[in-house]
């Protein structure tokens, strides 16, 4: 089946375009490499389940110095994955996460999510643990949250990541 001429030409300028921008992804993925391999902080985050150099390299600029944060809970509040708060005579519901904080590292821990859990099994378990009780966001949400969390402590001890099978293992010994 043949396009009408105005489609074809549609078709061809999107092809144009898309091969444009082609060309400029792979010098850019290139350089985001480049400075995965020289940031420190970024080559432990890219030891996480789920984290390539591109999100390894957005969550050590975002976090910066992860001195900071007294604490993981700190963090993961900077990133507005915490849930709300509602207060009132005696009466606490905690709803949605708050949203507020950072959205660049929020983002970069929720989009990690699915590659995590296909990775590590510790999440995976997490994961369908809360999706069968809570739903599939709440689900997501929490091992974005755990996901924070052990990028803090991986940043803070400054070694990579193990998972959880692997530290039962070291201590055995």
């Amino acid at each position: 089946m043949e396009l009408p001429a105005s489609e074809a030409e549609i078709l061809r300028t999107d092809l144009a375009v898309l091969e444009a921008v082609e060309a400029h992804i792979e010098p850019s993925n290139r350089w985001v490499s480049q400075l995965a391999r020289k940031d420190g902080r970024a080559k432990l985050l890219a030891s996480l389940p789920g984290i390539g150099d591109f999100f390894a390299v957005l969550l050590a600029v975002e976090i910066d110095e992860v001195k900071r944060f007294p604490r993981a809970q700190k963090l993961c509040a900077y990133a507005g994955l915490v849930p709300s708060t509602y207060a009132s005579g005696g009466y606490v519901h905690h709803g949605c996460i708050t949203k507020q904080g950072n959205k660049w590292i929020r983002w970069a821990c929720i989009e990690a999510v699915y590659p995590a859990i296909r990775k590590d099994p510790a999440l995976a378990a997490i994961y369908e643990r809360l999706k069968a009780a809570k739903g599939a966001n709440v689900a997501k949400v929490a091992v974005a949250k755990r996901l924070l969390i052990i990028a803090y402590r991986v940043l803070s001890e400054g070694r990579p990541y193990r998972p959880t099978n692997e530290q039962a293992s070291l201590r055995k010994r």
